[in-house]
Order: structure tokens, then C-alpha cells, then sequence
């Protein structure tokens, strides 16, 4: 039996030099994967009456209302992990411009938010029937607080309130639930009386 003289060296390192070149091309950049993030879904608010010294109110019924010291309370939304701080403070009748004074020093509070806001919509709010006049502040962006508000009857009352997660603050993940809780702010608004 005779062999051929033909080798099959050279097409098999024909073979090897061309998986070589195509194999050796520049792979896609490889992209991770964004991070998810949960669908939320929340109950439809139920308004629950509270009654203080200073005023009447509805709140949702999701938030659980603590009261503290000196006209100071605290709705607490446990599964948002988020809070919403509330103060009263007594205006002097007889100081025609104690209000702007305090509205100033709330606005100053907002501004403190301003490096790491990417924005600040005022939805600014007045029923003159029952005399409650002013502002709820959405600031958007990765700020600590992510709202803030206050109303006040411009002679005797005033109430502040800011809204914190109990979270970094990355507005994406967040924005859901800070939507949830503004609503919740813009209803409490409608429905305080002054006493």
C-alpha cells in the first residue's frame, strides 16, 4: 500500500491560522446588567380625622400618626420607609409680618437642598374660605428630603412639614413612593381647618 506524498500539515494549519484571525476579532463591550427595580403598588388612600388644639385635619389612614412634644408630630409610612415631620408654631396676631418671617425660614430650608436637587417645583395652594394659604415644595434629584410644605392662615398659625426616606437617597427608586406620600400631602392641605 502506498501513501500519497500529500500532507495534511498545511490544511490544518490553514484552518488553525484562520480560527486564529476571526477569533482573535474584538468582542462587544460587555454591558452589566441595569439594576432592577421593584413595581410598586400602593393602597388607595383612606382619610382618617385627627383633631388638635390648633386645627382639624385628615391624613391617610397608611401612615401612622405619632404625636410629640410642643405642637410636633411625625406620620410614619412603614412600608415606604419614609416620614413626614410636622411642626406647628403659633404666629403673633398682632406681628403683621411674623408669617412672611416664617415662610422665609421654610424656604431657607428648602434651599438647603438645592446642591443636590435636580429640581424644586413650588404648587403653590390658597382657600380663602377657610384661610389656609401656602406651598408644597417637590424637590427632585437625590436630595435628603424630597418634599417639603407649609401652610398657615397668615395671622396665627403656621405649619411646616418635610418628607425623608429612611433610604439613600436615589430619586429613580424613590420617586414612586414620594409621588404617594405629595398626594397624600396635597389632600391633608384641602382638608385643614383652623380652629
Amino acid at each position: 500500500m502506498r501513501f500519497s506524498r500529500f500532507s495534511s500539515a498545511p490544511f490544518y494549519l490553514g484552518i488553525g491560522l484562520l480560527i486564529l484571525f476571526f477569533g482573535c476579532q474584538s468582542a462587544p463591550e460587555p454591558m452589566p446588567k441595569p439594576k432592577a427595580l421593584w413595581a410598586m403598588s400602593y393602597p388607595e388612600p383612606v382619610p382618617v380625622g385627627h383633631q388638635t388644639q390648633w386645627f382639624s385635619m385628615s391624613y391617610n389612614q397608611a401612615a401612622l400618626l405619632t404625636p410629640l412634644s410642643n405642637g410636633r408630630f411625625v406620620w410614619h409610612y412603614p412600608e415606604l420607609k419614609a416620614d413626614v415631620w410636622v411642626t406647628y408654631t403659633p404666629l403673633d396676631p398682632h406681628d403683621q409680618e411674623a408669617w412672611k418671617k416664617a415662610v422665609m425660614d421654610v424656604e431657607d430650608k428648602v434651599a438647603l437642598h438645592q446642591d443636590h436637587a435636580s429640581a424644586i417645583l413650588v404648587q403653590p395652594y390658597e382657600n380663602p374660605q377657610t384661610s389656609v394659604f401656602g406651598a408644597i415644595y417637590e424637590i427632585q434629584g437625590n436630595a435628603a428630603s424630597q418634599a417639603h410644605f407649609y401652610l398657615t392662615d397668615k395671622r396665627k398659625h403656621l405649619l411646616h412639614g418635610a418628607l425623608y426616606f429612611r433610604a439613600k437617597p436615589q430619586y429613580d427608586s424613590l420617586m414612586p413612593a414620594a409621588h404617594y406620600v405629595l398626594k397624600d400631602l396635597k389632600d391633608f392641605t384641602e382638608s385643614l381647618i383652623w380652629k
